[in-house]
């Protein structure tokens, strides 16, 4: 057995790239078509023919999907009232696009899944090429996202904007890690340019992530270049709010529906669903007054949350409570529909929680060791890098622990997790693998 392992490694190890890219697609492809099949065989999403109906995706993308491709509006109705901001646009553009190729259902999520997995294998090999990594640690780096079963499920998907943030994230880390050339910022930059477009929760990474670059990286122009992206991105699309809707959208109104979405939170029903059941289920009031457009829906709600704020400070606080634990420690199924539903233990989450633990504990342990006040720590690459994945958690994290974070929000810094894992005990792991194989 030992043998075959070790003949199976140095085949690999010795084959070109490419054979090594296909093999890697095939996978993600095989993939993606049963994910189709279950999926389709599940939900209202397919004609006979085979064909996507656009209308019929979920987590409100797919009015505006459908009325992009059919009318060319990027905007759609939400209580009687034109929305233009109300989702971000890196996934209805890009499932606009792959409708455009075709409307076969099998061929946009393969499409989609090839492209993301392609970027994410690159990505991969320049970190090898660049840090010198054992090939091990270059399998091991392709094969995070595909680690835990429902983390690959969710980066598969297409209703939500997380099964982007469950690749870009771990490739933000990957490139703030990585030895830095200037092909690593370019790629760095665009990632962050993309992020901004995914989901408004990418907001403070996007910010801060070129800042701490640039406390933290050697003197050059070139480390500037993610955070003039940055700055790029959030024009764009303060820019197209400010044409579209007369206001520049930026922050906590990135989207107009963020201060609707905070309400579910800010609810006294809120613990008696979360974690266990939708916040979907939690009954909002509508507005008592006249709401003429996305703005003055935004301000109302913003309005009753402040209220919510004040006089509610207490239940907020164990709220947040709440959601941390979730974040650590939930292992049960959350976010059901049905209210007569199980306590359900998932597997995917037990791993989840070890990994998200074990790597804190990891993070804790490295602090302990060395000294915030140690000389010129910050030429040390590993020591930066602790400080990234730090930031990076916490920048992560932080939203979801103000509104509420469920399983597949957490995908992107979990994979992230893993990452960081594996580069911390690089060393171990390779030792490891020389020792068993003996080669």
């Amino acid at each position: 057995m030992k043998k075959i392992i070790s003949s199976t490694y140095v085949f690999f190890e010795r084959q070109n790239i490419i054979i090594i890219y296909l093999l890697y697609l095939f996978l993600i492809l095989t993939s993606s078509i049963i994910f189709c099949l279950i999926y389709s065989s599940n939900y209202n999403i397919i004609d006979e023919n085979s064909n996507i109906i656009l209308k019929n995706i979920d987590f409100g993308h797919g009015q505006l999907i459908h009325n992009f491709y059919y009318n060319g509006e990027l905007s759609q109705k939400f209580n009687g009232i034109d929305f233009y901001l109300k989702k971000t646009l890196a996934l209805p553009l890009l499932i606009t696009f792959l409708s455009k190729l075709s409307l076969n259902f099998f061929f946009i999520i393969s499409f989609k899944n090839l492209i993301i997995y392609s970027l994410y294998f690159w990505v991969c090999f320049l970190f090898y090429k660049i840090n010198k990594n054992n090939f091990f640690i270059f399998i091991l780096l392709l094969f995070t996202p595909l680690f835990v079963p429902y983390n690959f499920q969710v980066s598969l998907n297409f209703n939500y904007e997380d099964n982007l943030i469950a690749i870009f994230l771990p490739l933000i880390f990957l490139l703030l890690a990585s030895k830095k050339d200037k092909i690593s910022y370019i790629i760095l930059s665009a990632l962050l340019f993309l992020s901004y477009f995914c989901k408004t929760s990418m907001f403070f990474i996007v910010l801060f992530v070129p800042l701490l670059l640039i406390i933290f990286e050697k003197k050059n122009l070139i480390k500037f270049l993610p955070l003039i992206s940055a700055v790029i991105a959030i024009t764009v699309w303060g820019s197209y709010g400010l044409i579209k809707t007369g206001k520049f959208p930026i922050g906590s109104s990135g989207s107009t529906i963020n201060s609707y979405v905070m309400s579910f939170s800010f609810n006294e029903n809120f613990n008696k669903f979360y974690p266990k059941y939708s916040t979907d289920l939690i009954e909002v009031k509508t507005p008592d007054r006249m709401i003429n457009n996305e703005w003055d829906f935004y301000d109302y709600y913003k309005e009753k949350n402040s209220i919510y704020l004040k006089n509610n400070f207490e239940q907020l606080i164990k709220d947040f409570i709440s959601k941390l634990k979730f974040v650590f420690f939930n292992i049960h199924k959350d976010g059901s529909l049905d209210l007569n539903s199980m306590s359900e233990i998932k597997i995917s989450n037990i791993m989840n929680k070890i990994i998200i633990n074990f790597s804190i504990l990891t993070f804790l342990i490295f602090i302990f060791k060395h000294s915030l006040f140690e000389k010129n720590i910050l030429n040390n690459l590993n020591y930066r890098n602790n400080l990234y994945f730090f930031f990076l958690f916490s920048l992560s994290i932080a939203p979801h622990l103000i509104i509420w974070a469920t399983s597949k929000h957490l995908v992107g810094i979990t994979n992230v997790c893993i990452i960081y894992v594996i580069l911390q005990n690089e060393s171990k792991i390779e030792k490891f693998i020389k020792n068993l194989l003996k080669i």
